[in-house]
């Protein structure tokens, strides 16, 4: 679970490009998505609250960085851009008050001890609402149809009728 949420943050050190766009291998988007509106980057924004994510952001920046009012960036998929998840990851590395040396092991010192092994760190989360702290002027949010059970129709997907209707009521699944 981790490990992966790092893979995402450290792709910002090779990237050629400034932008790159990450989707959870069990997420299947059914209908075309724009990325961009203008000179925007967006979100999709979701309702899920996690609140030992917020903890682990808390510690991580010091109370700097405020959770979003508008809902939550757990969306399944983002568009980092490589420069900002770079400052993000040398912020974390900077934070003497946490334990270790790479910003991955500054993240899993966070993270409380009865959450380490679920999920108390969110890639998607930090990263959102550092933006919204840091550089609100790049993104922009919007919500797309999405279902969270996805799995419970995939396998059924092989037939048209049920991947037409899920098509036409969901973007995300």
């Amino acid at each position: 679970w981790y490990l992966q949420q790092f893979l995402k943050m450290s792709y910002s050190h090779i990237s050629t490009f400034d932008y790159y766009f990450v989707c959870d291998s069990d997420t299947c988007i059914l209908n075309p998505i724009k990325f961009w509106e203008k000179d925007k980057c967006l979100f999709t924004m979701k309702t899920e609250y996690h609140k030992p994510y917020f903890d682990t952001l808390e510690k991580l920046f010091s109370t700097e960085v405020q959770k979003s009012a508008d809902g939550s960036f757990i969306a399944e998929h983002m568009m980092f851009n490589k420069h900002i998840m770079s400052e993000l990851i040398k912020r974390i590395q900077n934070n003497q008050t946490l334990e270790g040396y790479t910003f991955y092991e500054k993240i899993i010192s966070a993270v409380d001890t009865n959450e380490l092994s679920y999920s108390g760190f969110s890639e998607y989360e930090t990263y959102g609402n550092y933006i919204l702290t840091y550089h609100p002027d790049l993104y922009q949010q919007r919500t797309l149809r999405s279902f969270r059970r996805g799995a419970s129709v995939l396998n059924s997907l092989q037939e048209n009728y049920v991947a037409n209707w899920v098509a036409k009521n969901y973007d995300i699944i």
